[in-house]
């Protein structure tokens, strides 16, 4: 393969892995709010139980 033909696969790729970040950055906060259902317990690190993430999950 080329130079050129190496460059565009690594620019495509570039681009792509980008988008993905871009998509994550949006909605993995998006994601805690909802598991969360309001700010302040997203904020504290609680749920709607009132438990912490470790206490959840043990």
């Amino acid at each position: 393969m080329s130079l050129k033909g190496n460059f565009w696969l690594f620019a495509i790729g570039r681009f792509i892995s980008q988008l993905g970040w871009a998509v994550k950055e949006v909605a993995l906060p998006l994601y805690v709010l909802d598991k969360a259902q309001n700010g302040s317990s997203a904020a504290t690190g609680t749920g709607k139980s009132g438990k912490t993430e470790s206490e959840a999950f043990t």
